[in-house]
């Protein structure tokens, strides 16, 4: 039998980004909402014992649901609190306080909307999303539970007001632990698909 490959970083970060974008215009109460509901709540025992509702805000659990669908819920941050993303982040040495960080696609960043912009920004987090493209001049976010319920996309400048600092799981650790059960690159139709994931034109 032909041997299988393990799943490269690089497929698995495609994979996460991949799967936030297809729920880009999805709305609270709608389907892209019910599946990250369901999501979420399907791993067990649920953080901290909360299962998640459909009133409940759904930042966090939808960056949370990407990892379960791509099959990483036990090895990467899992969590409905943005807080307690950060608190696990920390403990696994994949915290950036650095406002000023490069993410790269499928990063999470952590946002607190009473940043004054001025210095490195040391507030409580109030909201997350994960990263899907990124340029010179900034980067695009895709996030759950904005303005209305909504999941949809944000532009962010580099270094930008609002910014309270990103998380960088370790991706390439995750494809070589034995035992994932992820294998091979995802099937690219279009052959510029990659780079209209990974590339945001400043």
């Amino acid at each position: 039998t032909q041997a299988e490959t393990i799943m490269t970083e690089s497929a698995l970060r495609y994979e996460l980004v991949r799967t936030m974008i297809a729920w880009c215009g999805g709305k609270k109460g709608g389907k892209e909402h019910k599946e990250i509901v369901s999501l979420y709540n399907s791993v067990l025992p649920h953080p901290r014992g909360y299962a998640m509702t459909m009133e409940a805000p759904y930042c966090a659990p939808t960056v949370s649901a990407a990892a379960v669908k791509a099959g990483i819920a036990d090895r990467t941050v899992f969590e409905c609190s943005c807080a307690e993303l950060i608190a696990q982040a920390k403990a696994k040495g994949w915290w950036i306080e650095a406002d000023s960080y490069a993410p790269k696609p499928a990063d999470l960043c952590l946002y607190d909307w009473q940043d004054s912009g001025k210095g490195d920004n040391l507030g409580a987090p109030d909201h997350v999303g994960m990263v899907i493209a990124c340029g010179d001049n900034g980067f695009t976010v895709a996030e759950g539970n904005m303005s209305g319920g909504a999941i949809g996309f944000r532009f962010m400048a580099r270094d930008g007001q609002y910014i309270r600092g990103f998380i960088a799981p370790n991706y390439a650790a995750m494809c070589e632990a034995e035992g994932t059960g992820r294998h091979g690159d995802p099937p690219l139709q279009d052959k510029n698909e990659r780079v209209k994931y990974y590339a945001h034109p400043d």
